[in-house]
């Protein structure tokens, strides 16, 4: 559900309307949101580029720059996913990697714990 949202919102959809297709409140999609913002975005993206280059380098000659910075974190990311598919050759399902890949830190932690 936080993955398809922030698909989303790299999509440049609003925190209301992501609410609304996917169900949930917009006090919890907008939580969600925030706490995928500056500096943490080039982590994320950081982390799917260093886990796609060890992987398999070559899979970047497809990833397309994208019009937001949590756009090519994502890129990053479902280019990471590819290089593990390819690697071992696995249909492994893309959240549970990716949330492998950034150590259960796809948010950052909530201010209030």
């Amino acid at each position: 559900m936080v993955g398809a949202a922030l698909v989303a919102k790299a999509r440049g959809r609003g925190h209301r309307t992501i609410a609304r297709d996917l169900d949930r409140p917009p006090t919890t999609v907008r939580r969600w949101l925030r706490r995928v913002r500056g500096p943490h975005v080039e982590w994320l993206r950081r982390r799917g580029i260093d886990h796609a280059s060890r992987l398999d380098p070559a899979v970047f000659t497809d990833v397309a720059v994208q019009p937001t910075e949590l756009g090519d974190a994502l890129a990053a990311l479902a280019a990471a996913v590819r290089a593990y598919r390819r690697r071992f050759t696995r249909a492994a399902e893309a959240w549970p990697l990716i949330g492998a890949f950034t150590g259960g830190r796809l948010l950052l932690p909530s201010p209030t714990g």
